[in-house]
């Protein structure tokens, strides 16, 4: 079998979570359908220019590479100060013939008039009319209609000036893109249809537009701005070429706006009325120079004024001709990106890959901060490179299928942990099965012992039994915390209930060397556990104890005075409370197959008190980070020194809390005291007495 076969076999057994993410897969897909629909279909770019192109403009202007307009640009509006003035919303032929002469005395190189002249006025004789417009450098408007509009003419399309032959390179084809074209009126078509003078002003959403038509029979309408550039080439890869650059065009086949910014548009343009009245004088217009570009925006006026949709807000018509106008008399456009749709899809993803595999901690945050850098990118390359990026169909397709992952993924963290949650729990109540009664009484004595786990399940545990008279008292507290520590202290205490099992005494060292060889043979040194072993014998009058990392067990003798203590002058540390520690020492158990416990002897004395705790005990911090410490545990026994085993018990842990002011325990807490009532040989001689 192939090796890659053999890897997804196992990956698909094995692959329990990736399954269960599975139905997170569907929502991520359609977010990314629905982002690729965003940045792929008209609507859509549209809606992208309307909203993204506002922050790429304010970024390109922040940073100052806003395109220039062309000084060769001159623009003459017919505003409200020129309607008050000819009082009527359009010039008469007379006036149109004057502006257009004195302009052309200028020897400009083009004059856009922004019209599209349906209609002359009847009766009159045009002639000279259509003389003075075919003689001079004239391009007027059409646009494409997608209905046919009722009772009025198509624009002739087989003129001349729309022949295919003088746009398309050799060999090259244009496929019809369909629609109805509209014009001048046909004198006018007829007198400026020799050559490309009527370019459509067609505004697609977003302020794109279509650098060329095709109609049946290989006939081509140019856009206006278009008709700037001296020569115009189309080729066979659909590439428009302008003036000999490139002009990029979109999955649309649209080129975008470059946007100047009216700002700069109205700071460039004049009234039409001085330019009226220099013409109808015969005067020179001396703000038009020669090879300029003069601009007539004949429907500027209040109330008549088309207005679109732009970045900067609704702004007229005519400026988004001028824009587009300077984007190829200075050769710089907005060029899209290709493969727009693949792009969004790599980014959603890459939302997906980090929603699913970074750390659950760390997923959001990441996939946010991939949706910021998306934007950044895409901002960025607008501001500094003039490219077109689909930087928020990107975003949304890397915020969305990240976030859906993610929030699959914490769903899943949230069932598993309360699977986890209900098994602790069970283990727990378990574990507190296991654990003998908090108080054992004989007439001989005494064992009362508090058990406080850290977490669900615990470390810690403890024990006691007896075996041919001798008590044994034996305490653990396993490496960790959770479930890996409970594993352990199941472990381990099983291996003292073999022994128990076995129903003979025991030395206390062999318990724990019996412990410590089941930790090793499961954990090859990886599970330890500490753990103290007392036997107590009070025939003899004599507890041996056994230790193997735990605390040191404390000896509280029933008077201060005791000659077991150290004289009071060499007294230190907690022997100043007159509290005894059993220094027998060891190494914790699980390190090594044999372990190096030695056990102590000590003599018992009827009162002696006898704690053995664990480290959760005296390493209890308060709100501050203070650890409660030993010594401050060897002075609540000493407060409490004439008190039984259970009053013992309560005082230090009143003590204890005292400290903590609430702050939880950090670690497993075991405290076991064992009050040495009498001995045996002394309570034999008492009924001696009484006989």
């Amino acid at each position: 079998m192939p090796n890659w076969i053999a890897k997804l076999r196992e990956r698909l057994a094995a692959g329990k979570r990736y399954g269960a993410l599975g139905r997170a897969y569907v929502p991520a897909l359609a977010v990314m359908a629905l982002a690729v629909g965003l940045a792929l279909a008209p609507s859509g770019v549209g809606l992208e220019q309307a909203s993204a192109r506002i922050v790429d403009l304010a970024l390109r202007r922040a940073v100052g590479r806003e395109p220039p307009l062309d000084p060769r640009i001159k623009i003459f509006a017919y505003d409200d100060a020129t309607l008050s003035m000819v009082g009527a919303p359009d010039l008469p032929v007379s006036d149109w013939m004057k502006v257009v002469r004195a302009l052309s005395a200028k020897k400009p190189q083009l004059v856009v008039i922004d019209k599209i002249f349906a209609q002359l006025p009847p009766g009159e004789d045009l002639t000279e009319f259509l003389e003075v417009f075919a003689a001079a450098p004239v391009v007027v408007g059409a646009f494409v209609a997608t209905d046919a509009i009722k009772d009025r003419p198509l624009l002739d399309l087989s003129l001349p000036a729309f022949a295919a032959e003088n746009f398309l390179a050799t060999g090259a084809a244009r496929a019809p893109s369909g629609g109805f074209p509209y014009g001048p009126s046909a004198k006018l078509a007829a007198a400026l249809g020799t050559t490309p003078r009527i370019g459509h002003a067609n505004l697609e959403p977003g302020g794109a537009r279509r650098p060329f038509v095709a109609f049946e029979g290989g006939r081509v309408v140019p856009s206006l701005p278009l008709l700037a550039a001296k020569s115009i080439r189309l080729d066979a890869a659909d590439a428009v070429y302008a003036d000999g650059k490139s002009m990029p065009i979109d999955h649309l086949g649209r080129t975008p706006g470059g946007f100047v910014s009216p700002e700069a548009v109205t700071k460039r343009s004049y009234s039409m009325r001085a330019l009226i009245e220099r013409a109808r004088a015969g005067g020179d217009i001396s703000v038009v120079k020669e090879a300029d570009i003069v601009v007539i925006l004949p429907l500027m006026f209040t109330g008549n004024a088309d207005f679109f949709d732009s970045p900067y807000g609704r702004q007229p018509g005519g400026y988004f001709l001028v824009s587009d106008l300077n984007d190829v008399l200075i050769g710089r456009y907005t060029r899209p990106l290709p493969s727009r749709g693949i792009l969004v899809c790599l980014w959603g993803v890459l939302g997906i890959y980090l929603g699913m595999r970074a750390r659950l901690g760390r997923a959001l945050v990441l996939v946010v901060a991939a949706t910021a850098f998306a934007c950044a990118l895409g901002v960025a390359g607008f501001a500094f490179a003039d490219v077109v990026s689909p930087w928020l169909p990107s975003a949304l397709a890397t915020l969305g299928c990240g976030t859906i992952m993610y929030l699959e993924r914490q769903r899943e963290e949230t069932l598993r942990r309360v699977h986890v949650d209900a098994a602790l729990e069970t283990a727990s109540a378990l574990q507190m099965i296991t654990i003998p009664p908090s108080t054992f009484v004989s007439p001989a004595l005494k064992i009362a012992a508090a058990y406080v786990p850290a977490d669900e399940c615990a470390g810690d545990w403890w024990h006691h039994f007896e075996l041919e008279g001798i008590r044994y008292v034996i305490v653990a507290d396993a490496t960790g915390h959770g479930v890996s520590a409970a594993l352990i202290s199941t472990a381990s205490r099983a291996a003292v209930e073999s022994l128990c099992a076995a129903g003979e005494p025991m030395e206390p060292a062999a318990i724990l060397q019996r412990m410590g060889q089941v930790l090793f043979g499961m954990g090859q040194g990886r599970l330890t556990t500490c753990a103290c072993a007392v036997a107590i014998d009070l025939r003899q009058g004599t507890m041996r104890i056994a230790n193997s990392g735990l605390c040191f067990p404390l000896l509280v003798p029933a008077r201060k005075d005791d000659d077991r203590l150290p004289e009071g002058t060499k007294r230190r540390g907690i022997a100043k409370a007159g509290v005894l520690t059993v220094r027998a020492a060891g190494s914790p158990l699980g390190l090594f197959d044999e372990n190096d416990t030695n056990a102590v002897d000590v003599p018992l004395r009827a009162g002696d008190r006898l704690v053995i705790y664990s480290d959760g005990l005296t390493e209890a911090n308060d709100p501050r980070g203070k650890q409660w410490g030993q010594n401050a545990l060897a002075a609540a026994l000493d407060r409490a020194r004439e008190q039984d085993a259970p009053t013992i018990l309560r005082d230090v842990l009143a003590a204890l809390d005292l400290f903590r002011e609430k702050e939880p325990f950090g670690d497993d807490v075991t405290v076991v005291v064992v009050d040495i009532a009498a001995l045996h040989a002394d309570m034999t001689r008492s009924a001696t007495l009484l006989g």
